[in-house]
This record gives structure tokens, sequence and C-alpha cells, in this order.
């Protein structure tokens, strides 16, 4: 079970394909620790490649806004201190942390932090569901979104979620503690008239 004491840095990737060989276009970062929202940070990223025209339907997110955008490397710093220490988190992690860290390996950077997929987590603590992106799994717990499609909404819906989802799986795990301590406690008891006499206790 994750320790909710821990540093979390909840992220979120906009960019001009769906998969991490493709541009950042926005980024997200939100740090949650010990309960609370320690910091936050957002920016549009310079891709410095036109963006396909649904992306910018997408997002609203127009080429001509991220010609006067920082690129990457001129942001990089912030958001290496935003990760230092910190478990990373999104909800589609092999996109979001692996975009990161080929972007800053072209920098000779090499990212290590541990990560936690809200995605795989929902799947864990809630099997069964037809799906399990953010648009269903706000609305199955009731999670309001602004302007998704824009890293920052949707960074503050993914934290969101993952707070649901650490507090369903602790109460999972204390339900199957509960329930276990009890049982075996029954098999103890049901099991004593059956032992030997020299056995009973």
């Amino acid at each position: 079970m994750m320790n909710v004491m821990k540093k979390f840095v909840v992220c979120d990737i906009e960019a001009t394909g769906p998969n991490e060989k493709c541009e950042i276009i926005e980024i997200a970062l939100i740090t949650w620790s010990k309960g609370q929202v320690r910091d936050s940070f957002d920016s549009l990223v310079n891709p410095l490649c036109p963006i396909p025209p649904f992306v910018s339907e997408l997002t609203s997110i127009s080429q001509k806004e991220l010609l006067s955008a920082p690129k990457f490397y001129e942001i990089s710093s912030t958001i290496q201190s935003f990760l230092e220490g910190a478990i990373f988190v999104s909800h589609k992690t092999d996109f979001d942390f692996n975009i990161l860290k080929r972007n800053f390996k072209d920098m000779g950077v090499d990212l290590r932090n541990k990560c936690l997929c809200t995605l795989q987590l929902a799947k864990k603590v809630l099997p069964g569901l037809k799906s399990y992106n953010l648009d269903t799994l706000c609305q199955f717990f009731g999670i309001k979104t602004e302007m998704r499609h824009r890293a920052y909404d949707d960074a503050v819906a993914t934290l969101e979620l993952l707070k649901k989802l650490l507090s369903l799986q602790s109460s999972f795990a204390s339900y199957k503690n509960e329930f276990w301590g009890r049982s075996e406690k029954k098999s103890f008891e049901e099991n004593k008239s059956t032992l030997p006499h020299h056995q009973k206790i």
C-alpha cells in the first residue's frame, strides 16, 4: 500500500501526438505531499515543429501560441526540481514519463523516478470496468473536470483521482485485515473442539 506521506508529483503532458516519440506542447506538475498541494507549475512548450490540426482542435492550443512559448531546455531545470525525490504520477505513465525521459536523455540527464500510474492503479482497485480512461474514472468518482486536454486541468483531475484510489485501496486493505483477522479467530475457535485432549488450550 502506498505511503501518502511521500512526495508525489502529478504530471500531465499534451503533445503533438499519442506516443512518447512526439513532442511536448504543454506540461503541468503538481506537488502533493502529506495530503497537501505544495506547489505547481505549468507551461506551454515550443515543440520546434508544426502541430497537427487535430491536436490544435483537441487542446485549443494554436501554433502561434507555441512560437512564443519556452523551449523544453529552457524550463528543464524547473521540471527537474519538481521531480527530485518524488514519485512520478500520471494517468498514463508509459506516455508521460517516457516522453519526459527521452527529452532529458537528449540533454544527458537520466530520470530515475519511481512511477505510479493511476490508470494501472484503477485497474487493480476497480477491476471489471469497461473503460479506465480519465473521463470515465472522473465520472465514476464524481470528479469535476474543467478544460479537458489541457495539462494543468488534467493534472488536477489526475490528482483528485489519485486521492480517491489511494483512499479506496486503504479501505480495502483495512477491510481485508479485519476480515482475515476475524476468519482466523473463528477458524481457531471452531477447530478448538476437534483437537485431541492433550492439544486443547
